[in-house]
């Protein structure tokens, strides 16, 4: 990949966004630090969870370290329009539980696909997509119908 794709983006600007209070523990097990974010579904994790969620695959969960990565404008314009108060909201609109579900299954949910779709088109100006039926939400997304936990090497 090209190093000109990368802007050099402030790191006090990455720092203010993720110390808000929503972002500073993982959204998948409320640990701190959380100094990694998922660039798909704008998310902060931390080093353990983001561990687990590189296992899923980037279509899933792309993941990047807040402090050693470097981010273009489309990955810094992700952190500034997700965080994981979004991700919680969305969780308890549909009433589901993150601790009753498997977390490869729920992010390779249609809900999950939904809010990926709802934040791209956010960032795109493009309409925001319909909302998905509660009954279907943790379907798996039809690109991923053989859920098969990826093995970690």
């Amino acid at each position: 990949m090209s190093e000109e794709l990368f802007t050099k983006i402030p790191i006090k600007d990455i720092e203010e966004i993720a110390s808000k209070e929503e972002n500073k523990r993982c959204f998948d097990c409320n640990a701190t630090p959380a100094n990694w974010f998922c660039v798909n579904n704008g998310i902060f994790l931390c080093a353990s969870c983001a561990g687990e969620h590189r296992a899923f695959g980037s279509i899933i969960s792309n993941i990047k370290s807040l402090i050693l990565d470097k981010f273009n404008e489309y990955q810094f314009e992700m952190l500034k329009i997700s965080g994981n108060k979004k991700l919680k909201d969305l969780l308890t609109e549909y009433k589901i539980d993150m601790k009753q579900v498997d977390r490869l299954i729920l992010f390779s949910s249609k809900l999950l696909e939904y809010h990926r779709n709802v934040l791209y088109n956010k960032l795109t100006g493009k309409r925001e997509p319909e909302k998905i039926d509660p009954e279907y939400a943790l379907e798996i997304m039809e690109n991923f119908k053989v859920n098969v936990r990826p093995q970690v090497t």
